[in-house]
């Protein structure tokens, strides 16, 4: 019979629901660069590139793409509409939903406005719908050209500006045009981030201090390096500028207009401070690592990380937000609306996507710092490695800020722990992630120092020196494990049995910890440990524990007392006996105990695989065994599993 894994409905839905809420309420910010820019990392890419892409909507971010497909025309006929004789007109529109609006699409170009004076109407044809459009949003469209009377040169590639009146227009509300316009907010073209070489890269251009006006023969003249000119196609692309004869100190700006794809000239934010000739300008490409990415983004920023299929990222610097780098994270936002995201992906460039993940190895000279630091708040990191590879007195991650959420990461060759939230951050978490291979520090995941509330939930936690899991200490705020494998933690260990008395399962000495539905197995000392007069309100129920060197579940100094409910313990303290279930002084309720005397629960602990057997007075014990039994009122019956792995349930016809 099959078996589920309890975490996975639980934890991706908790993350899409926070997602879903960022993306919902996501304010537009001042920065210079904007806070809806994307940035890319990839091998083969340059930490001298622009390497990132401001989209104007969330859904972009989100690598939703809203297809800018669908019935819509721009025709022109030779009838009374004031539109001016032109040679070639191009047209393209942008959607609006309630993620914000799109990128240009499809561009169609029209001739045969040719007609004298203004005897011309040209009218574009609305869609009839926004594909993707979510439900209950208020869905628009918007119209953008370029037309040979207003631009000397107008090609596919714009620039295009929107029509006067033209933008957030209902669906089926046609818009006729009365003149190619020549101002307003020109729409992001296309993201050149995603591929490893710059779009445009030359080493003529002409900065000002007094405006934000970038120029370049080489593009004038649409040379070798910027063949394709300037042209409204990079609008949103962000561009690294550096050297030069002032020399310009080096910046990522973003590109906000362009004049004309011959006119080797466009408009960029931030103003470059320095009045310059011969600067390097690289706009578009990918970024080489997430160091450089950290030290050119803003707050609400997002980072993808790709991986190409064999290659790992070298962390050789511990000078922070540099090429190769490690990274330190100071944004400040005020909201888990402004979050900034970090992800790695091969294919699928989406949060939550389950692709093989990213290797971050610290490298080289590397030692005594810590890899991945967040100091500020509203952070969300998914789906990468950090590998301390065995570094010196090196955390894999750090963070001492608030709101920081971590989801399916692998935290592995750590030598001072391999995460830890302290020093007062709020309301961390760590979800269906992976920690292993520690050797020293505190723990392998370590809370100790969350002023309120933080939950460690649906992680595998193995192989370490030291111990698995501490919730708090001293005054900490209460926190939450659940869910959780615990196994194989401490020294001299074999088959996933740690006999050395140096590492614990799940420690708390803080406030009240619950600790509920975990697997907590051949750990060095013990398997949950309770202590400190601080502790009061703790709830132990649903656990696993077995195998763990010392009692299964130990408290000490506790002035409130633990509450134990529904837990099964086998062969703890090197005995079946009850007494290496728990140690029974100051609980204050000892609920059902499942004591097993007869042999392991597992399907095969040695190898990791902790699904429940189905074996008489073992796994069957725990099967539909779980607390609660109903439901609060008594009005639905549950039917869980004790511990975190849950077995399949037989298909049910009616």
């Amino acid at each position: 019979m099959g078996r589920g894994w309890a975490s996975n409905f639980i934890a991706s839905n908790y993350m899409r629901k926070l997602l879903l809420f960022a993306l919902l309420f996501c304010p537009a910010l001042s920065a210079a660069i904007s806070g809806n820019t994307v940035w890319e990392v990839r091998f083969g890419g340059s930490d001298t590139n622009g390497g990132g892409f401001s989209v104007v909507s969330s859904t972009a971010k989100m690598g939703v793409a809203i297809p800018l497909v669908g019935a819509w025309s721009a025709t022109c006929t030779n009838t009374a509409g004031g539109f001016a004789s032109q040679t070639n007109v191009f047209v393209t529109i942008t959607y609006t939903d309630g993620w914000g609006a799109t990128a240009i699409g499809d561009v169609k170009q029209v001739t045969n406005c040719t007609n004298s004076s203004t005897n011309n109407k040209l009218v574009v044809t609305a869609p009839t719908s926004v594909p993707g459009c979510q439900s209950g949003t208020t869905c628009k469209w918007s119209a953008y050209f370029c037309g040979t009377t207003a631009q000397t040169v107008c090609t596919a590639g714009g620039p295009f500006w929107p029509g006067a009146s033209g933008t957030g227009l209902t669906l089926s509300s046609n818009y006729t045009a009365t003149a190619v316009p020549t101002s307003g907010t020109m729409a992001s073209g296309v993201d050149y981030s995603q591929q490893a070489s710059a779009q445009i890269a030359v080493t003529d251009a002409g900065t000002t201090s007094s405006s934000g006006t970038v120029t370049s023969t080489t593009c004038t003249n649409l040379s070798a390096g910027c063949a394709g000119g300037m042209s409204g196609l990079e609008v949103g692309n962000i561009c690294y500028v550096q050297g030069g004869t002032g020399p310009v100190t080096a910046i990522w700006v973003q590109i906000t207009a362009v004049a004309t794809a011959s006119t080797g000239s466009m408009t960029v934010t931030p103003v470059i401070p320095t009045t310059s000739t011969g600067v390097t300008l690289n706009c578009g490409g990918a970024l080489a690592s997430i160091g450089r990415a950290a030290g050119s983004k803003v707050a609400q920023n997002w980072i993808y990380v790709q991986y190409d299929g064999s290659n790992t990222y070298l962390m050789t610097s511990t000078s922070t937000n540099v090429a190769a780098g490690a990274v330190a994270d100071a944004s400040n936002n005020s909201t888990p609306a402004t979050m900034n995201f970090y992800i790695g992906y091969q294919t699928n460039r989406v949060p939550m996507n389950s692709d093989t993940r990213p290797t971050i190895q610290a490298s080289g000279a590397f030692a005594t710092a810590t890899m991945f630091a967040l100091s500020g708040s509203a952070f969300n990191v998914q789906n990468l490695i950090f590998d301390g590879n065995g570094k010196t007195a090196t955390l894999c991650v750090g963070s001492t800020g608030s709101a920081v959420n971590i989801y399916r990461v692998k935290i592995m060759g750590c030598t001072n722990s391999g995460v830890s939230f302290t020093s007062s951050g709020q309301n961390p978490s760590i979800t269906y992630s992976e920690v292993t291979g520690v050797t020293a520090g505190t723990a392998a995941i370590n809370m100790a120092g969350t002023s309120s509330s933080g939950s460690v939930m649906y992680n595998e936690v193995h192989g370490n020196s030291v111990t698995g899991i501490v919730l708090n200490t001293a005054n900490d705020g209460a926190c939450l494990a659940i869910g959780n494998l615990v196994y194989g933690n401490g020294t001299s260990c074999s088959n996933n049995i740690c006999t050395a008395a140096n590492a614990d399962g799940i420690v708390s000495s803080g406030l009240a910890a619950n600790v509920i539905g975990n697997t907590v197995y051949g750990n060095g000392r013990y398997g949950i440990s309770i202590s400190g007069s601080g502790q009061y309100g703790n709830l132990v129920a649903n656990n696993i524990l077995e195998s763990n060197t010392n009692v299964g579940i130990q408290t000490s100094g506790i002035t409130g007392g633990v509450i134990l409910e529904n837990n099964a313990c086998y062969s703890n303290n090197s005995t079946t006996a009850l007494r290496g279930c728990y140690n029974p002084a100051l609980f204050i309720s000892v609920g059902n105990v499942v004591n097993n005397t007869t042999g392991t629960f597992f399907v095969s602990p040695s190898t990791a695989n902790f699904a429940l057997n189905y074996l008489p007075n073992q796994g069957l014990l725990l099967l539909q065994a779980g607390f609660p039994a109903t439901s609060a009122a008594g009005t639905t019956l549950n039917f869980l599993d004790i511990g975190p792995a849950q077995s399949a349930r037989p298909t049910v016809v009616h």
